[in-house]
């Protein structure tokens, strides 16, 4: 599993349609938002993911250790 490059064009385009399905949900709820806002949350959201991605890539290439027993 590898990660995008922020700055690629696969992440523009899903910051671009999580920006525009933000802004659609805030439509239907009668939320006023801005497009500068619906941007920043998209960006705060898939780089939320991205570092949760990288967090679990990371867990699943480290050994397995197991906890010391009580007392030790």
């Amino acid at each position: 599993m590898s990660m995008i490059p922020f700055d690629s064009d696969a992440t523009r385009a899903a910051v671009a349609a999580a920006a525009q399905a933000v802004a659609a949900e805030c439509e239907r709820l009668g939320i006023p938002v801005t497009a500068e806002q619906c941007e920043s949350l998209a960006i705060a959201v898939i780089s939320a993911h991205q570092a949760f991605t990288a967090g679990v890539h990371y867990a699943h290439t480290q050994p397995h250790t197991t906890a010391a027993e009580p007392g030790q």
